[in-house]
């Protein structure tokens, strides 16, 4: 049998052995599964918050990047981002009084998207801040922080 056994004769995995690796692996998805001895619950990630919080439920709604980009304002995409982190912390914890550790519930969301839309080939421009890297790590640095505040 494959492990060493525990003061109570039970065998359990050898740290660093195929069992321990699967485990560990199994939290890198965007399915989490539990780990009841730590008392860490299941966790599904994957939410946006590009212009709002999306898929949870009612949240306020801003414009797309291209055209928070267009305001050339970074004050302004820091005030969204404030307001995006307290709507999303706002329901990650009813989520959690709830005991819903489902996908759109968590504190994980992709944003902001700062890449540079190079190519219109591509199809997703209007989730950019547009082709001009000074812009978009501006606008980048004004979300991100004001984003992470609540979360």
């Amino acid at each position: 049998m494959a492990g060493h056994q525990t003061p109570r004769g039970r065998a359990r995995p050898r740290p660093g052995g195929p069992h321990d690796a699967r485990r560990k692996a199994s939290q890198l998805e965007d399915w989490a599964t539990a780990i009841p001895r730590l008392g860490i619950p299941d966790y599904q990630t994957w939410n946006e918050a590009l212009h709002g919080v999306a898929r949870a439920g009612y949240a306020t709604v801003f414009p797309q990047a291209i055209g928070m980009a267009a305001t050339w304002d970074p004050a302004i995409v820091h005030n969204m981002g404030e307001i995006i982190s307290t709507e999303a912390r706002a329901k990650y914890n009813q989520a959690q009084r709830e005991g819903n550790h489902r996908i759109f519930y968590g504190l994980t969301f992709w944003s902001p998207n700062i890449n540079i839309f190079r190519d219109p080939r591509w199809g997703r421009g209007q989730e950019t801040y547009g082709e001009d890297p000074f812009l978009t790590g501006r606008m980048g640095v004004a979300l991100f922080p004001a984003c992470k505040a609540a979360i």
